[in-house]
């Protein structure tokens, strides 16, 4: 059976008319901020829900708090994809995260069926719901070849230096003009422009110092009681100061009248034939296509039009097929 099965059923049996809207079911909606500022929602672009990384091969966990950068180091296991004889020996690799900005309101829910619930304690389903403002995409880090690459050009330059036997010459101290500059006051344009640039976030990473984590296992005792504040324990009614034509525009926002008749004049243009176009197409396609690029038409003027329909008598069945009269006028009923 249907889910529309079932909800009809279920009507019947309610005696509700089929054909009248009833309600399915009721659920009691919690908020708790608990652990909002603390929780955060991991992505993985480059790894597809059936390959999962193998959690027993973990190392370390690290976080950089104030710049919400997160590290995940993991052991690589021998095996016939391990190169054992190249050049660069990797034997582990390491996930490390971006920011990804909330292009919409996020939230973790949990729901608390009133399954095996006393009905004196819980009447209806509850759904608990903890905003979430935090997304970061883990990716593959490919700082050790940046590694590796400098160590190269440091034996490089060492080698190079033994070779020529470079000496150090020692030169007589010399008095010196002492330059003195003086740098203007920082605008807040340039302020803002220098913490935005790399040179001034890689600064920011390098000084703040990583926080070592410890992951625990789903019923581990420390994860349940995390668990649990996920839960809302405060039962008083949310203030609700909005009437309900706000709350719908909060949940499917209109878009803006010009945007729409914008849309609507690009969505008339595609659908535009021209009259070459329209000579070629069989009766009913081509009547349909005129009523849908003029709205509303007058008969003389699909008759006029419409070219492949031979008699009077066929434009009309064609127009009763999909449009409606209106004052003598036809409009398209479907778009089929």
């Amino acid at each position: 059976m249907t889910t529309a099965e079932g909800s009809a059923a279920a009507a019947a049996e309610a005696g509700v008319p089929p054909e009248e809207d009833y309600v399915v079911r009721e659920i009691d909606v919690y908020m708790t901020n608990k652990l909002s500022n603390l929780l955060c929602m991991l992505q993985y672009p480059t790894r597809p829900a059936w390959r999962p990384l193998d959690t027993s091969l973990l190392n370390e966990v690290r976080l950089k708090p104030n710049l919400q950068k997160l590290e995940v180091e993991y052991a690589i296991k021998p095996g016939p994809t391990l190169n054992e004889e190249g050049e660069l020996q990797v034997n582990k690799f390491t996930m490390t995260s971006s920011s990804v900005p909330c292009l919409t309101n996020y939230a973790v829910g949990i729901l608390r069926e009133n399954k095996g619930w006393p009905s004196a304690e819980q009447q209806n389903d509850q759904l608990h719901l903890t905003p979430l403002h935090t997304i970061l995409q883990m990716r593959p880090s490919l700082a050790y070849l940046d590694e590796a690459d400098t160590a190269r050009r440091k034996e490089m330059k060492e080698q190079d230096a033994t070779e020529e036997g470079a000496e150090v010459e020692m030169h007589d101290e010399q008095p010196q003009a002492l330059q003195v500059t003086f740098k203007k006051k920082e605008t807040q344009k340039a302020l803002q422009a220098r913490k935005q640039s790399a040179a001034y976030l890689m600064k920011l990473e390098e000084e703040e110092s990583w926080v070592k984590l410890k992951l625990f296992d789903n019923t581990a005792p420390e994860n349940m009681a995390v668990f649990d504040k996920l839960v809302c324990t405060n039962d008083a009614a949310i203030r609700w100061n909005v009437s309900r034509r706000q709350y719908l525009d909060v949940l499917a926002p209109l878009p803006p009248l010009d945007d729409y008749l914008k849309k609507q004049r690009e969505t008339l243009a595609k659908q535009m034939l021209s009259k070459d176009e329209l000579s070629r197409l069989p009766p009913g396609p081509q009547v349909l296509a005129i009523l849908k690029t003029g709205g509303v038409v007058h008969f003389s003027k699909v008759r006029a039009l419409a070219t492949n329909a031979k008699t009077d008598t066929l434009v009309l069945k064609l127009l009763q097929d999909c449009a409606v009269l209106i004052r003598g006028c036809w409009i398209v009923k479907r778009c089929g």
